[in-house]
C-alpha cells in the first residue's frame, strides 16, 4: 500500500559549537494531511489489507526529532550528517491502534 500526505514541520533546533566539532540537535511537530492511497497489485489479488487501509485518518500529528554533526567544520561548516526518527502522536488508523514510525539518516548541505 502507498499512501501520500503532505506534511509541515514546526520544529526547533539547538546547536553546539565546540572548537573541533558542530552538533545540531532538532525537535518538534509534524502536522501532515492525508491525500490518497494505492493498494499494489498483490494486496488487491490477495486482499491484504484493503480493510485496514480504508480506515486511515484524514491527518496526522507526529513528533520528530533528529540529531546532526558537522562533516568539515574546519571549512564552511555546511555539510551535516544526521539520525533522525519520527513517531506518531496519535493513532493512524481509526479502528486499529496503528501508529507512523521511520528513521534514519540525513545529509544535509547548506547553500549559503
Amino acid at each position: 500500500m502507498f499512501m501520500y500526505y503532505v506534511e509541515a514541520p514546526f520544529t526547533f533546533g539547538l546547536r553546539i559549537n565546540f572548537p573541533a566539532k558542530q552538533y545540531l540537535f532538532e525537535s518538534g511537530i509534524i502536522v501532515s494531511k492525508f491525500l490518497s492511497k494505492n493498494f499494489s497489485a498483490s494486496e488487491i489479488y490477495h486482499r491484504e489489507g484493503i480493510s485496514i487501509g480504508q480506515e486511515f485518518n484524514n491527518f496526522d500529528l507526529l513528533w520528530s526529532g533528529s540529531f546532526k554533526w558537522c562533516v568539515n567544520p574546519k571549512k564552511k561548516k555546511n555539510i551535516l550528517f544526521g539520525l533522525k526518527a519520527v513517531h506518531s502522536i496519535i493513532p493512524i488508523n481509526k479502528t486499529y491502534k496503528i501508529y507512523h514510525f521511520d528513521y534514519g539518516i540525513e545529509l544535509v548541505y547548506f547553500f549559503i
